[in-house]
């Protein structure tokens, strides 16, 4: 959420502990079904971020954390667009969210 890496460089990331899972015998998934899974989870974990972020500027006025909103938005949007099932939620988050002023690009 607070850093953007560069895809190249997460890809490696998660290809490494990829095999270090798979070398252990702690999985027996494709990597296909690991990238999957790696999207998914981190497409969740951002969802909550943003409600995390947003109620530590309402409960909290700790409004600094809406500054990171549009990066760990561009990251769902990302992700979602990856994935056709994910499809009707992109298109919603662009009608929504994404073309609101306050997160524009």
């Amino acid at each position: 959420c607070y850093i953007s890496w560069p895809e190249t460089q997460v890809e490696t990331w998660m290809n490494a502990y990829f095999q270090r899972l798979k070398k252990a015998g702690v999985i027996i998934c494709s990597i296909t079904q690991f990238r999957r899974w790696f999207d998914l989870m981190g497409l969740q974990r951002h969802m909550k971020a943003i409600g995390i972020f947003a109620r530590l500027n309402l409960r909290d006025g700790k409004s600094d954390y809406l500054l990171d909103i549009p990066r760990t938005l561009q990251y769902i949007d990302t992700i979602s667009n990856r994935y056709p099932e994910l499809s009707a939620f992109n298109q919603f988050m662009h009608r929504q969210i994404l073309t609101n002023k306050m997160f524009a690009r």
